[in-house]
């Protein structure tokens, strides 16, 4: 039985995508928003101790933060969002639709379609095959070992 789950997207103007870039420790992080500005993450009871078994937070994590329109804060210190939802390696590729989270993934939703067409930076086998070729044929071959045996070099007497 196949499984999908409903990728939360980000529904109000306060909440965007980001990147974990930095762990500080004390349920904080920093994180590149999909603006392009640098924030400190606090997270929340909710995602820490038992309760962060599906919500592993590690450096490039893809998360969901909702920012702090509220707060007042200073000029010289950076602004704090809260983490709102913790996106897995499998909602990676239903994510890149939305066009907001397709600042992170450096690439424009725009360009993902041309003529029909998916373009994708996944390699195909053909690819894959062509790599293997480059390792294997970069590899030292060692001009003393013959790895075939020859029946006039066995000699049945020494059994």
């Amino acid at each position: 039985p196949i499984i999908r789950m409903n990728v939360r997207l980000a529904k109000d103007d306060a909440e965007m995508y980001a990147i974990v870039t930095k762990l500080c420790g004390n349920g904080r992080a920093d994180v590149k928003c999909s603006d392009g500005v640098t924030r400190l993450l606090e997270i929340r009871k909710k995602f820490r101790g038992r309760n962060k078994r599906d919500n592993m937070i590690a450096m490039g994590t893809i998360i969901l933060v909702g920012e702090r329109d509220w707060e007042v804060r200073s000029a010289k210190k950076k602004e704090k969002v809260d983490l709102l939802y913790v996106y897995s390696s499998g909602q990676h590729d239903a994510l890149k639709k939305d066009d907001a989270a397709c600042v992170l993934f450096g690439m424009s939703n725009k360009d993902h379609t041309i003529d029909g067409y998916e373009i994708s930076n996944t390699a195909t086998w053909k690819q894959k095959a062509e790599d293997l070729e480059i390792v294997h044929s970069s590899l030292p071959v060692d001009q003393n070992t013959d790895s075939t045996v020859k029946d006039d070099d066995f000699d049945w007497d020494d059994i």
